[in-house]
């Protein structure tokens, strides 16, 4: 996980029209993945469990499908919030 996949606490960006819109993660899990990225015979995530498909919808996902993914895959998530 890079540098910001590592802090708990970070801001997405969007590029729209041009432009940059900052989006908060307050709220949102954390991501699932740990590093080991490497798809099975059901095409399914060895390390994290998720399909490709939540995988590569993971950033444009809200924040309630994102918990909905988490909680599928019975893994601990932790929320960032803004301090």
């Amino acid at each position: 996980m890079g540098a910001l996949g590592a802090s708990r606490y970070y801001i997405r960006c969007f590029q729209t029209l041009g432009s940059y819109r900052m989006v908060s993660r307050e709220g949102f899990p954390e991501s699932p993945c740990v590093d080991i990225c490497t798809l099975d015979d059901d095409d399914l995530c060895v390390g994290c469990g998720r399909s490709l498909d939540q995988i590569s919808r993971w950033a444009l996902m809200s924040r309630e499908e994102q918990w909905a993914v988490v909680e599928s895959l019975g893994a601990p998530a932790v929320a960032g919030s803004a301090e």
